[in-house]
């Protein structure tokens, strides 16, 4: 392949010996393969093979990127949460694996002695990607806008409304505590 040359996915492009696999491209058996139908691009000097798509690629977060996701299992140290969205790309599907972890020390920026005042299971969370180089991915709430989005009742699963520092139920009059992100509520996700 020339650099320019309009590949499609699995088209050849070089051998791991002389180039690493940069965006759009992947290794197999020592050999660098297009993932997407583009344009091949060779850095000759990073000594990167990689495709630029032609099409909108969906979605894949790095490090650093605005996620939403929801809580799926709580443990004692970590919550386990699903990814549905990127900042930015809320009406596309994301790519690749979308598990993640929110490790306690992850959550607020002061010490928290329980992850359970921070999530219950099935909040809608948004939170900021700190690692992404291998899955699951490693995510963090500490910051105003970082945390709970969206909270149902634990006792009757109503939507719960916010009431200060902490959350009310308008049905039961449950209150519940959560690290809650600045506009919770207010129908951004």
């Amino acid at each position: 392949m020339k650099d320019g040359e309009l590949v499609m996915p699995g088209s050849f492009l070089g051998v791991a010996e002389e180039f690493l696999p940069g965006r759009g491209a992947f290794e197999e058996d020592g050999k660098i393969y297009a993932s997407t139908i583009g344009i091949a691009r060779y850095d000759m000097k990073g000594r990167k093979a990689e495709v630029n798509p032609m099409v909108k690629q969906p979605p894949t977060p790095s490090s650093g990127d605005i996620v939403i996701c929801q809580v799926e299992l709580m443990r004692e140290k970590m919550a386990l949460v699903e990814i549905l969205a990127l900042e930015g790309y809320e009406d596309r599907e994301v790519t690749g694996s979308t598990k993640a972890r929110i490790y306690i020390s992850q959550t607020a920026q002061k010490y928290v002695k329980d992850l359970a005042s921070q999530f219950h299971v099935n909040d809608t969370v948004r939170a900021k990607v700190r690692k992404a180089q291998r899955e699951p991915y490693e995510l963090s709430t500490a910051g105003s806008d970082l945390g709970v989005v969206r909270a149902l009742c634990s006792k009757c699963r109503t939507v719960l409304r916010r009431k200060g520092n902490v959350l009310e139920c308008p049905e039961c009059g449950n209150i519940e505590m959560r690290k809650l992100a600045s506009d919770y509520g207010k129908g951004r996700v």
